[in-house]
């Protein structure tokens, strides 16, 4: 008897061994596996994303004769705050100086300058220019030939955005390196307005 309850118990042990490994082999046909995590490089930045475009027209009236001044600029951004660029100048006066004729002269050179926001729309500037021209000495004459002059400008400005690209900037400098009798400039202290795109 003990013989065959030993065989009962290993029977009865063998179905539920087998049903257990039934349960355990179900059909996986309907299992979707969780979407794995996939790792993405962050794109490059393009450098022309980072380039903005601008400057200034200028254009002066007055009885005694003209002035017309185009300066060209191109700027690199090298944080969110703070970028740097190149600049060109082309400057040409006509005009009448009373008991003296008439006097011409185009200027032109270039600089380099650099722009930091303190605010979101408001920054600091520094810019340094070479511009070649005839210069006035004492006694309202013409130096001999032509010549440099290096106007080293500290001043800051106000960025108005007119869309997601474009901006409209207005800049008031000074010139520590100002020489009243040389510049073609009335005053040490400049005021700009020009339009950039990017910036």
């Amino acid at each position: 008897m003990n013989t065959m309850k030993n065989k009962s118990l290993l029977l009865l042990m063998s179905f539920l061994l087998i049903g257990i490994t039934n349960l355990s082999a179900q059909d996986d046909s309907n299992y979707v596996a969780p979407p794995r995590p996939v790792h993405q490089d962050k794109p490059k930045p393009n450098i022309l994303d980072k380039l903005y475009y601008g400057g200034n027209l200028g254009f002066n009236f007055s009885q005694y004769g003209y002035f017309a001044g185009i300066s060209p600029l191109i700027g690199y951004k090298v944080t969110d705050k703070f970028s740097a660029g190149i600049t060109l100048v082309y400057n040409y006066y006509d005009y009448k100086v009373p008991g003296y004729g008439e006097f011409t002269n185009s200027i032109y050179g270039g600089g380099v300058f650099a722009n930091y926001f303190i605010l979101q729309n408001v920054f600091a500037r520094v810019e340094a220019k070479v511009l070649n021209g005839d210069w006035l000495q004492g006694g309202n004459t013409l130096e001999e030939g032509r010549s440099n002059l290096f106007p080293l400008l500290v001043g800051g400005g106000y960025r108005g955005r007119i869309n997601e690209r474009a901006s409209f900037y207005a800049l008031i400098m000074y010139d520590l390196n100002y020489d009243p009798l040389r510049s073609p400039e009335n005053s040490p202290i400049s005021y700009t307005f020009g339009v950039g795109l990017g910036f």
